[in-house]
């Protein structure tokens, strides 16, 4: 097998390995990770980014399953996507043709390195594939973009149709793929099929081992890609939980909704397991009145996902007047949550004055910034920024987590994964910084603005595609780059810090996401 490198972080307790598959190639799905693992003092070993996917091009699961056999010793803990190693990333969870018996070889594959080494602590992470609403193939199969809202609006009257019984909605969920061809709908139908048969194949090994006192996994984590109030993957998650509710295996699964951050959850729960301690979670909301609203491109309240996100990564939430974090919640007060790009110009950072008893310079604090979805707030980010000019010593960046990006979901688990490791790692404040400061520039300063003023230039050229920025790829680096690191700089001398922006990249070649470098800096271009 060729080559590859590793990443290995030596922060002080070298005993301690972890060994990460990623979801796929994204900054923000591997990256990140690699980041907030310098809070921790364990060493990561992952895959050489050359070895991962691009986007529809899949890893090849045979040389991944090669390289944990070859990389991983007795003692280790495994942080491991399954999509990674099943099908060869998420998008090829979604557009791969390979058969139900040949994904399972693949799992038993890691099944047998379990029985090789006893020791081997291991946490999973499996999706349940999204639908959608959209017409546009650039993550799905190439029929997304003819059909993909008749498929949605098919999977969600369907589902709406078994859970109510109201005939209406069997009959509006036919009316959807009327013009959908039905090899379309077969392949559609049967894809679902083959993954969730895979992740049920899963939960029963699961049981089987522990009935003997050996289980394969520490815990697996199901999550949610984008999902609704209804749909075949709301079904398909009910229909796990009660097969997990029925083998007894509840103890060690978690379901609900996320997906890019649960490499940073799983970590979390790592630390939390190792402690053998919950931190607990005060929660303390902007607008208590909303907390039951539901999310853009979630199917459940925003509370019910808090409460998910924070047992997951191994956390208990609290009254106490004296928690572990305080953890503060901007959610958003409209009905229907405003994307970032068009939230009000006219606020004011007083808005938030409800948070400031609780920032007191001891207790660490979560900045959950739900309020807009895909990006930050600008007048929360402006309020944090504020109070720490006003008095640093009541919030050192070694005391708080901030996240304001894609889904609730997203948002929530890293920020809650982040006041975890602080809570156990809080001497770390260097590695700490570093991600939150990358966790502003991205989520506040590159999505509201900078990614609408890319786009609105990209659309005005006759044949350019924000999907598809190949055809000038430096132009639009340096571009990025020039910009971010001037806000970058405001950022870092806000904070005191000494950090320097070294370049930029997109990880799909388009502006929907950001990558920066510190990890690979041959895979970016400036």
């Amino acid at each position: 097998m060729k080559s590859v490198l590793f990443f290995a972080f030596f922060l002080g307790c070298i005993g301690q390995r972890i060994v990460m598959l990623p979801l796929d190639e994204r900054f923000t799905t591997r990256d990140a990770f690699l980041n907030l693992a310098k809070v921790t003092p364990y060493q990561v070993i992952t895959p050489d980014v050359s070895m991962l996917p691009h986007q529809k091009k899949s890893a090849n699961t045979t040389a991944i399953l090669d390289w944990l056999d070859e990389h991983v010793q007795s003692k280790d803990t495994l942080i491991l996507s399954a999509e990674m190693f099943l099908y060869g990333g998420l998008i090829a969870s979604r557009v791969t043709n390979d058969s139900t018996e040949a994904v399972w070889k693949n799992a038993q594959r890691l099944i047998h390195l379990k029985n090789k080494h006893h020791d081997l602590t291991i946490y999973l992470s499996t999706v349940i594939m999204r639908i959608p609403a959209y017409n546009e193939d650039v993550e799905e199969p190439w029929y997304w973009a003819l059909y993909g809202i008749n498929l949605y609006h098919y999977s969600y009257y369907l589902d709406e149709y078994y859970v109510t019984g109201d005939e209406t909605y069997l009959k509006q969920a036919k009316e959807a793929i009327v013009d959908v061809p039905n090899h379309i709908v077969t392949e559609f139908l049967w894809r679902r099929e083959r993954n969730h048969n895979i992740t049920v194949m899963l939960m029963e090994r699961q049981a089987q081992s522990e009935s003997i006192g050996m289980p394969i996994f520490k815990r697996i984590f199901c999550t949610l890609d984008d999902n609704a109030k209804f749909g075949l993957n709301i079904r398909e998650s009910n229909e796990i939980r009660q097969l997990v509710q029925q083998l007894n295996i509840s103890s060690r699964i978690n379901i609900y909704p996320g997906a890019d951050e649960v490499g940073m959850t799983m970590l979390a729960r790592f630390a939390s397991d190792r402690a053998k301690t919950s931190p607990t979670f005060r929660l303390i909301f902007r607008d208590p009145k909303t907390i039951y609203y539901i999310p853009n491109y979630e199917g459940q309240p925003l509370i019910d996902t808090i409460h998910d996100q924070i047992s997951a990564a191994g956390g208990i939430p609290t009254n106490d007047s004296n928690p572990d974090i305080f953890f503060l919640v901007n959610n958003f007060s409209t009905k229907q949550q405003i994307e970032a790009p068009n939230q009000p110009t006219n606020g004011s950072i007083e808005e938030y004055a409800v948070f400031d008893e609780f920032i007191n310079g001891k207790n660490i604090v979560g900045f959950a910034d739900v309020k807009f979805s895909n990006g930050a707030d600008i007048f929360f980010v402006d309020y944090i920024f504020d109070r720490f000019k006003q008095n640093p010593n009541l919030l050192p960046i070694n005391n708080f987590a901030y996240a304001g990006w894609n889904t609730d979901g997203n948002t929530l688990g890293t920020v809650i994964s982040n006041n975890v490791l602080l809570h156990f790692y809080r001497n770390r404040a260097e590695a700490n910084a570093y991600f939150n400061s990358l966790r502003f520039l991205e989520d506040n300063n590159y999505q509201v603005t900078l990614r609408q003023d890319l786009q609105n230039y990209i659309w005005a050229i006759n044949g350019a595609s924000i999907n598809d920025l190949d055809s000038d790829i430096d132009f639009y680096t340096r571009y990025v780059w020039k910009r971010l690191n001037s806000n970058y700089q405001d950022i870092v001398k806000t904070f005191n810090l000494n950090f320097n922006l070294k370049c930029v990249y997109f990880p799909w070649d388009r502006t929907f996401e950001i990558g920066f470098d510190e990890t690979d800096l041959a895979y970016c271009k400036q």
